[in-house]
């Protein structure tokens, strides 16, 4: 009964919806800041690499091809570690808190690599922001999933994808028209700003209340619904604390009872689930492309500057984040993977053939120790751009923010947190790897070679998740959950109306603790 009038309470003062989707578009837009910063951490080997290369040539810094590929997977090398620990900093600081302090390395870090004279401090600086980019990842995907509503989840989840690619094109525009230590000074600004915008928006409810700090859970909670009353909450309150006390989030229990809910069947198949994603996510194409974007259209000859086609990669990159932002909610992830995924097969497909008819077998580095391929395709050389730019549309579409967005999602409350952190940890490994082996397995199997399996694991990527992958879109976490410990079966439709973060049927339905 008390349930009920607290239903129809906050029914009856309940804000307009605009009003409350626009105080969490807020709140995730002061985070997405910080993500915009990542991404121009993620961009800084596609300027960083042809820079000191062309400084190579005026002997201003000496790199070896070896060291080149380091640049341009040492980042991704020290991921890991800090995705580890993300989870527990998380739970420790809070999710607001953790990534506020994360902006301040990315500044020092720029600063460190603009006065950079030795190969060491390039490697240093950008370790060090791979490992404070990781603990990024569990408070971010963490604070998505606690603040925002079902019904909007999805699409605001989205706002990460439409932010990396944002920090894509920034540093891409820069790195079309200044140097390279410029565009590394300018980049600190973006952090700057980050650090600031997260002192306003609040904490996670849910960590709050994790946290026995319940009148700031209240007040956090009427911020994100809108800037409301804390009453006119006080259902939603209530059905949140009775979801985290079902989960025995807040009990206290000894290792083997926490390490207990790693070994069970929800947290182990959503795990198996997103790292087979995440697998994807790097090895069909599109990372290496962003990574060698300059010396792979150098290699292609393609009509236009290389630096004005890595820009275009830029665009396309932001253009695919704001397609997936306004048709997640109607199409749901599922036919966007499957479609997105698909697609980039073929695109891969091609560039194998044309490079195969071609005859190029390796990537330019530098104009030095290009080959002199043999081409009868000339007037043709549009045919790479325009697949390389499709793959790189449909994979910020429909393939990068795919597993970011599960893994806000599939694991349970009680392993979320470290469930994001291993899985952002060892998805980074294959970036790493896919990066620094890119070069030396094309000396193997040449360029053609590489597109061909690129090719080859998309097409087997699709066949595996049309069985595996249930769609999510607008359901809410206790649905999820259920669905993964074989309670119920998510269907694969869209729900488009669900808006409740968790529902109030719960209390019909109890979550048991698994």
């Amino acid at each position: 009964m008390v349930l009920q009038q607290l239903s129809i309470e906050k029914m009856m003062f309940k804000p307009k919806i605009d009003q409350s989707t626009l105080s969490q578009v807020l709140a995730l837009s002061a985070k997405n800041l910080l993500i915009i910063a990542f991404g121009l951490n993620l961009g800084i080997p596609t300027i960083l690499i042809p820079g000191l290369l062309e400084d190579n040539k005026q002997g201003l810094f000496l790199v070896t091809k070896d060291e080149v590929s380091w640049i341009g997977s040492i980042f991704m090398a020290s991921v890991p570690l800090g995705s580890l620990f993300s989870g527990v900093t998380s739970n420790y600081l809070g999710r607001r808190r953790s990534l506020q302090l994360v902006a301040i390395p990315f500044i020092l870090c720029w600063v460190v690599l603009y006065y950079s004279t030795q190969i060491w401090q390039v490697y240093t600086a950008l370790c060090v922001l791979g490992l404070f980019g990781g603990l990024i990842e569990a408070p971010f995907a963490a604070y998505v999933s606690e603040t925002t509503e079902p019904g909007v989840r999805g699409a605001l989840s989205t706002m990460t994808n439409v932010a990396v690619a944002i920090g894509y094109l920034i540093e891409f525009l820069m790195g079309a028209f200044l140097h390279w230590r410029k565009v590394m000074l300018y980049c600190t600004i973006v952090p700057a700003l980050s650090f600031i915008a997260l002192t306003i928006v609040p904490e996670s409810p849910h960590w709050l209340i994790m946290n026995n700090k319940e009148e700031e859970a209240r007040k956090s909670l009427a911020w994100l619904r809108g800037w409301t009353k804390t009453e006119n909450i006080e259902g939603e309150f209530v059905e949140i604390c009775k979801y985290l006390d079902q989960h025995g989030v807040n009990k206290k229990m000894g290792i083997r009872e926490k390490t207990g809910f790693f070994f069970k069947k929800n947290f182990l198949w959503p795990f198996g689930l997103v790292m087979f994603v995440y697998f994807l996510v790097y090895f069909t194409g599109g990372i290496t492309l962003l990574t060698y974007s300059v010396n792979i259209f150098k290699t292609f000859e393609v009509p236009i500057d290389n630096y004005y086609a890595t820009l275009l990669l830029g665009v396309t990159q932001l253009l695919g984040s704001l397609c997936l932002l306004s048709l997640v909610r109607k199409l749901g992830k599922r036919v966007i993977l499957f479609f997105a995924l698909s697609t980039m097969g073929l695109c891969s497909l091609s560039v194998a053939c044309y490079a195969y008819a071609s005859g190029i077998k390796s990537i330019i580095l530098d104009d030095d120790d290009s080959e002199s391929f043999f081409k009868d395709q000339t007037g043709y050389e549009w045919i790479p751009l325009a697949f390389l730019v499709l793959l790189c549309f449909m994979f910020y579409f429909g393939m990068y923010i795919m597993p970011w967005l599960l893994i806000s999602e599939v694991f349970p409350y009680e392993t979320r947190s470290t469930g994001c952190g291993v899985c952002s940890a060892l998805a980074n490994v294959f970036g790493f790897i896919t990066n620094k082996s890119f070069l030396y397995i094309i000396d193997s199997m040449y360029l053609f070679g590489m597109y061909f399996t690129y090719a080859a694991i998309s097409f087997v990527g699709v066949t595996v998740l049309y069985f595996l992958l249930p769609e999510t879109e607008g359901k809410p976490l206790p649905d999820i959950t259920d669905h993964f410990k074989g309670i119920s079966k998510l269907s694969n439709k869209v729900e488009k109306k669900s808006s409740a973060p968790i529902k109030a049927a719960i209390d019909n339905n109890p979550i048991s603790i698994p």
